[in-house]
């Protein structure tokens, strides 16, 4: 059962980190779903452009980005929102993944490189110095 547990929670951890990393690049910087222009603009549409929609409703005023990619002739394409949004969060959940993995080889490189412990203890252990476990305070000269 936790042979399963383990990497869902560990999947999940890391989508519901990337997914909040991912809406704080949008807060502070809405100009990011240009960087998913590569990905989602067709090829004779290369310029991206992020317009911001303001409307008001009974709360108050709401705010959406969209991401538009414009052509030579002035002809363009509505991305929207939710698939620069998506696939920010698939780039950023990657690159999560990517440092958790290799943090992850890295602690199991070093536990598989360790040097064993001496039975004995180490000979500048003052505990194991001592045949009754003491410390030596005056060693005998």
């Amino acid at each position: 059962m936790t042979r399963i547990v383990k990497p869902v929670v560990a999947v999940a951890v890391v989508a519901a980190v990337a997914g909040f990393v991912t809406l704080m690049v949008m807060v502070a910087y809405p100009g990011a779903f240009t960087w998913t222009a590569p990905v989602l603009c067709p090829a004779d549409q290369p310029d991206p452009y992020v317009v911001r929609y303001t409307t008001q409703t009974r709360d108050g005023a709401g705010t959406n980005f969209t991401l538009f990619c414009m052509g030579d002739h002035g002809d363009f394409t509505e991305v929207g929102t939710w698939q620069p949004l998506g696939v920010l969060a698939a780039g950023v959940g990657a690159a999560l993944l990517a440092l958790v993995t290799a943090l992850a080889v890295l602690a199991w490189l070093s536990r598989r490189h360790r040097p064993p412990d001496s039975p004995t203890g180490s000979p500048f252990d003052p505990l194991a110095a001592s045949p009754a476990g003491a410390p030596i305070v005056d060693p005998p000269l």
